[in-house]
């Protein structure tokens, strides 16, 4: 498939896919998850659903991007 401009083959696309999605998980687990190993139970609860707030809002972003055309003089038509 071809993201961004650039063509890649399935094998290099699922390992790069994996690569992303391993270095996300590690930032997470390191900045919302360990530091809570001793909290209460609704601090862990609260942090994953920022976390899980965060993630769709991104891919929300992600995916709006996709269909907003922008036109000359800076209107947009969703």
């Amino acid at each position: 498939g071809e993201y961004g401009g650039v063509e890649f083959a399935t094998a290099p696309a699922l390992v790069l896919t994996l690569t992303i999605t391993l270095l996300i998980g590690a930032l997470v687990q390191f900045v919302a998850f360990r530091p809570l190993r001793n909290a209460a139970p609704l601090a862990k609860l609260v942090s994953s659903l920022g976390v899980l707030l965060v993630a769709l809002f991104g891919l929300s972003v992600a995916a709006l991007a996709v269909y907003v055309t922008r036109f000359p003089g800076g209107s947009s038509n969703p």
